[in-house]
Formats: C-alpha cells, sequence, structure tokens
C-alpha cells in the first residue's frame, strides 16, 4: 500500500482487530516525580473487570471485590459498567452503563483513571475518524463482519 493512502478505512478494519486504537486505561498517581512509571492497562479484551478480587484483571486495593466492568459493544464502544455504587465518570454517577471517550476521566473508589484510544477508532466513524467535529453528518460505517466471515477470509 503506497503511504499516502490511509492504513484504515474504518474501525471494522483495523488490522488491530478488536484492539484498534491501542484502547487502555492510565491509573493516575496522587504523588508523581522525575522517572516516575505511570500504570497502564490495556483494553486487549472483550471484558475487562476491575476491582480487589484476585480474580478481576485490574487488581486494586480499596475497591469492591468486583467494582466495574469495560467492554466493548456491537458498535465498537468501550462503556463502563458500574458494579459498585462509587464508580463515576468526569464526576458524575455512573447509573448503569457510561460510554467512553479519549480523555474520559474515570473515578473507580479512590483510585482515577483515564481512558484514551486513538482517534481514528474513538468514534465509530469510518475513514479515519470524524469530519465536522463531533456534530458533523457523514455515513456510518458498514457493519462489522462476523467471525465466520472474518475467519473465511472474506
Amino acid at each position: 500500500m503506497p503511504l499516502d493512502e490511509p492504513r484504515v478505512t474504518t474501525t471494522h478494519t483495523d488490522p488491530a482487530g478488536p484492539v484498534a486504537g491501542a484502547p487502555h486505561l492510565v491509573l493516575k498517581s496522587e504523588v508523581a516525580w522525575a522517572g516516575e512509571q505511570q500504570r497502564v492497562f490495556w483494553l486487549d479484551r472483550t471484558r475487562t473487570t476491575i476491582g480487589s478480587h484476585d480474580s478481576c484483571d485490574v487488581v486494586l486495593p480499596d475497591l469492591e471485590a468486583l467494582h466495574a466492568v469495560v467492554f466493548r459493544d456491537d458498535a465498537d464502544e468501550f462503556l463502563l459498567e458500574r458494579r459498585a455504587p462509587d464508580t463515576r465518570v468526569h464526576g458524575a454517577v455512573v447509573m448503569t452503563t457510561a460510554t467512553l471517550r479519549t480523555g474520559a476521566r474515570i473515578e473507580l473508589g479512590p483510585h482515577s483513571f483515564a481512558y484514551s484510544r486513538e482517534e481514528h477508532a474513538d468514534h465509530g466513524r469510518p475513514f479515519g475518524g470524524r469530519e465536522g467535529g463531533e456534530v458533523g453528518h457523514q455515513r456510518s460505517q458498514p457493519p462489522r463482519r462476523s467471525q465466520a466471515e472474518q475467519d473465511a477470509g472474506r
């Protein structure tokens, strides 16, 4: 493919598949100093569980055993599902689920995270992102191929 052609035409056809846009959570540190490494949790599973129980994908102290779940829905959006009362996105209490966008501030108990995903995959928009801003009108991307179609190479 020539370098001047876009690599990605839709989020569904990104070669990275379900992890298109490298979705991840960054744990905010209360104390930062030079050379400190931030903890990054990659959202490379269908569902990522967060809590204090050892069976969770992200284990942190001072949370409920299963505090929240981050999952990707059929529209290729990442959502945070509340499983414990002290769950907020941008300071607002999450009642059931909240859609995550790059820069979302997630608060679970005493812990704060920032959610991030590359622009081309963050909005479910075709052809490399949104045109005309958040309310721009453009055609939707085609439906995601089924797993059987992907396995058959169609």
